[in-house]
């Protein structure tokens, strides 16, 4: 099967931004809307970033697992 389609099967379930970003939990959260839209750009930079160095297969997975979840909350907030 087509890896696309297999991850249609196998998706895993979305974690939100405060579930993987303890800093964002605990103290960004708390800042003005646009402050928090500035972090999140800020951090799926960051992990953009490091997604074009070689990383190992775990690393990359929990990189797009958090710039979907930035991506997410950014929506949220822009509502």
């Amino acid at each position: 099967m087509p890896r696309k389609l297999l991850s249609l099967f196998y998706k895993q379930p979305q974690c939100s931004l405060s579930e993987l970003d303890s800093l964002f939990e605990n103290a960004i959260c708390g800042l003005p809307i646009e402050m928090q839209i500035d972090y999140c750009k800020r951090l799926i930079n960051a992990a953009q970033f490091d997604l074009r160095q070689n990383v190992c297969p775990e690393k990359e997975k929990a990189l797009k697992q958090l710039i979907n979840a930035a991506k997410k909350e950014i929506k949220k907030l822009n509502y």
